[in-house]
């Protein structure tokens, strides 16, 4: 298609909101894109024109050839909404979701002869609400983690650092640009990947560095607002603002919705804002090229007004020339001289027959050029030149006017003459006029002509293009209608403007569209229409709420429309053309997001109160518990003491009972004793007093020599140690030391039915890795990540009986963590489980 095949059609394509391609039905060659299609096809325009479609898009093929054809050889078009597709876009496989349909674009004879590909890219809506669906399951996530931290927020308050991350996931997660500012300057809290790409900085340049220091081409108009905000507490909304920005080095002018809303503590204090900002950049600049649209819509207007013009001068000159050529005629019918020399010399074709059988007797260079049957016309009768005529009901008309001696005039009327031995379609206005002798007696016809097949057949396709538009508009993607006069009647409407409405076809077309949609009046939009009609100047709206009933239930849809005139030819308004697409749904996910944030807003300041009161609580309990193990400390010492010395002194007693008495209550002592330390060692790790003192050692000999202890204590169980080879780390000795003996310890205890427990020492890639196996009760799945925790205890039937304080396992896992290390438990209930611990290479000297 080139643009001279119809200027209006092809500009509206070239303007069209939406993407649109032309296809050639019967070869499926591109004739023509616009930049719409070319952006969502994310390939240059010069490697889809004139190219075969599925060549440009080889990666679609297997899925819609079959549709394509399906919609060349039926002529019923293919819808296909919100797929998700893999493009080759930009030389890289993106996966995007588009709605789009193959339109077939039928020729005068009913028969598809194009295709027009609407395509309309839907990844950010589709995302966006994927996103929000995260959202919401992220909030009932976040939600149930909130009431068990209720319910455990004495004895498990770092579960407030995992709320508080979820709430951060939170604003990082959102389908709007959100930024968290607080402090004096203000200082970026947390900032999602959508607002460091509206402001083009990285993430790295707001750490440590005041906001409006990092923004400071923004500093000077905006720097008060957010004061003002602080200082008053005000929300601060601002509309499609054009901020200068530094983005990625580079200067740009972009446009932003943007809200600056303060945050409080409880006490109601502002204490910061929450920013979400929307770049709203290809939606006014979209407006602004639907604009210029509609000028050189107007433009064209005003250039096919002035060819009607001089189409009606032309015909006017015509008409003033068969009258001058009738009374030339009429003066001149007694000389048949200057009749040959009238005919010769006449600026348009002219021919005359004698006689009943119409024999040529004179014929000018026009109309033996219109004939196309050589020069050698003269004395050859009409019908014998012109066979083909015979079905046209022409020769009739002809002996008609020498019969009646009435003249026979037609416009406009088909003729298909033989030329070079092809039937081709001419369109004339021509005469046939009886001529006259002395006696007024018809001797013969003039036929005079104006050859206008280029006027017929413009104006063919100007109604082949008007019936196309109007297919189009019915097969768009996007919600289209078209009202006419000023009372705004629907002559046409698609599917997806019906389904906004929510009304059946035959309830609306014909109708003045209020009188089909009396839902809809009162809502200012009788005054929009009526400013456009008689204004001509188009109306925009975005997110524009209107209140319907539709199907039968009152409903508010939100809509991004545009009102634009609909004009004919000589560029006087017939009515209006709407367009429309429902957003309905990604409003209502914003506002869910906003609210949600509220909540989590006031959640995040509860759990702020109770997690300060729980700090509190917990540093009192961790005070007294270090406080009585010194107090413990002392007594068991000098208790320790006296047991050893009776022990020494009571060893040959002849009294048994004495001997094994002493034994058992220095076994105790020691037991008290470790309890008391590993007490000790929890408030030292609380109060960062506890001393990693590192040297070099054999780790196999150490697990060799706490093995060696728990055999002279243990009876029940046998050790078995598999050693791959020896290595030699740098670390706590005696810390490293008290991890094995706590996991085999807890490897005795748990496993009473159990006789071998295995440990194991071996090099694994980089790290050092010990574990410990045993056959015991084993540790359900819901347990195995909070065995490490502080205070925690499985508790089951079984582990009842089983002494203990739930701080050994927490102890070992600090102990191997600040050796920056890896702790961890395998486990099956009622089986047995492993506990490995590890340790990096980079201790080895």
């Amino acid at each position: 298609m080139k643009p001279g095949d119809n200027q209006d059609l092809y500009n509206t394509v070239l303007t069209a909101p939406i993407g649109i391609c032309i296809l050639d039905a019967a070869t499926l060659v591109a004739e023509m894109v616009n930049d719409k299609f070319v952006q969502v096809a994310g390939k240059p325009a010069d490697a889809i024109v004139g190219k075969y479609y599925w060549d440009a898009f080889a990666e679609a093929r297997q899925r819609y050839e079959a549709a394509l054809n399906n919609v060349v050889q039926t002529g019923q078009p293919y819808h296909a909404d919100e797929v998700e597709l893999m493009l080759i876009r930009h030389g890289k496989p993106e996966t995007v979701f588009v709605s789009f349909v193959y339109s077939p674009i039928k020729n005068s004879e009913g028969k598809v002869n194009k295709v027009a590909v609407w395509v309309f890219e839907n990844t950010m809506q589709v995302n966006a609400r994927q996103k929000t669906e995260q959202a919401n399951k992220d909030l009932k996530a976040s939600q149930a983690e909130i009431l068990h931290l209720n319910n455990e927020l004495t004895t498990k308050n770092e579960q407030l650092a995992i709320g508080q991350q979820n709430i951060r996931n939170m604003i990082r997660q959102a389908p709007v640009g959100m930024c968290l500012i607080s402090g004096e300057p203000l200082y970026v809290e947390e900032v999602n990947d959508l607002f460091l790409e509206i402001v083009g900085k990285q993430r790295e340049q707001f750490y440590n560095t005041p906001y409006w220091d990092v923004i400071i081409e923004a500093k000077a108009i905006y720097e008060p607002i957010t004061s003002r905000v602080m200082q008053t507490g005000e929300t601060y909304h601002a509309h499609e603002h054009e901020i200068m920005l530094i983005r990625n080095g580079v200067p740009e002018a972009v446009h932003v919705d943007f809200v600056y809303e303060p945050t409080r503590n409880i006490d109601n204090k502002v204490t910061g804002i929450m920013i979400v900002a929307t770049d709203v950049t290809d939606k006014v600049l979209a407006r602004q090229s639907l604009q210029e649209i509609n000028d050189e819509m107007a433009a064209t207007n005003e250039e096919i007004a002035a060819s009607n013009e001089e189409l009606t001068v032309t015909n006017e000159e015509l008409s003033e020339a068969q009258k001058l050529l009738q009374t030339s005629i009429d003066r001149l019918t007694e000389s048949e001289q200057q009749i040959r020399a009238l005919v010769a010399s006449a600026p348009f074709p002219i021919a005359v027959y004698i006689g009943r059988e119409m024999r040529i007797a004179q014929a000018n260079q026009a109309i033996i050029d219109v004939w196309g049957k050589g020069s050698k016309v003269i004395g050859r009768t009409y019908y014998d030149l012109l066979p083909e005529l015979e079905e046209q009901d022409i020769y009739p008309l002809l002996d008609g006017v020498f019969t009646t001696g009435i003249p026979f005039h037609a416009r406009n009327q088909r003729v298909d003459i033989t030329i070079d031995g092809k039937l081709t379609v001419f369109y004339f206005n021509y005469s046939f006029t009886p001529l006259l002798d002395k006696t007024g007696k018809v001797y013969g016809v003039l036929n005079t002509a104006a050859d206008v097949t280029d006027l017929n057949l413009a104006k063919q396709k100007l109604e082949r293009n008007e019936r196309n538009f109007r297919s189009m508009i019915i097969q768009a993607p996007v919600a289209i209608c078209l009202l006419t006069g000023p009372q705004h009647i629907v002559e046409l409407v698609n599917t997806a403007m019906l389904e906004i409405w929510g009304k059946p076809r035959a309830d609306v077309v014909n109708k003045p569209v209020f009188d089909a949609l009396p839902d809809a009046r009162e809502q200012g939009l009788e005054e929009v229409m009526a400013n456009v009609y008689n204004t001509g100047q188009a109306f925009t709206a975005d997110e524009q709420p209107v209140s319907l009933v539709r199907y039968g239930v009152q409903d508010t849809v939100y809509q991004n429309f545009v009102y634009q005139p609909y004009r004919d030819l000589e560029g006087h308004i017939l009515g209006i053309l709407a367009i429309s697409i429902d957003v309905t749904e990604q409003v209502m996910a914003r506002r869910k997001i906003e609210q949600s944030e509220t909540e989590l807003l006031a959640t995040k300041k509860k759990l702020e109160a109770e997690l300060e009161a729980g700090k509190l609580l917990q540093q009192q309990k961790d005070g007294f518990i270090g406080m009585a193990s010194h107090e413990l400390k002392t007594p068991l010492t000098s208790l320790s003491a006296i047991v050893q010395v009776a022990n020494l002194k009571l060893k040959n007693s002849e009294d048994p009972f004495l001997a094994g008495a002493m034994e058992r209550a220095n076994s105790q002592v020691k037991r008290m004793n470790n309890l008391i330390n590993g007490f000790l060692n929890v408030s030292r790790l609380e109060s960062g007093q506890i001393l990693i003192d590192k040297s070099d050692f054999d780790l196999v000999t150490l697990i060799d020599e706490v093995i060696a202890e728990h055999r002279l204590t243990v009876s029940s169980h046998q050790f078995e140690f598999e050693v791959h080879e020896h290595v030699v780390m740098h670390a706590d000795r005696e810390k490293i030391g008290s991890v094995v003996s706590n996991l085999l310890s807890n490897a005795v205890k748990y496993s009473p039915k159990s006789e071998i427990v295995k440990v194991k020492c071996q090099i694994v890639g980089e790290d050092v890795q010990v574990s410990v196996k045993d056959g015991g009760m084993g540790i359900k799945a819901d347990d195995l990540t909070k065995v490490f925790d502080r205070y925690y205890r499985v508790e089951t039937n079984h582990t009842r009986h089983i002494a203990g304080f739930g701080i050994g396992l927490y102890l070992s896992a600090e102990i191997v963590r600040r050796h920056n290390g890896k702790i961890w438990v395998e486990s099956q209930s009622g089986i047995g489980s492993v506990f490995y611990f590890s340790l990096p290479l980079a201790y080895l000297p």
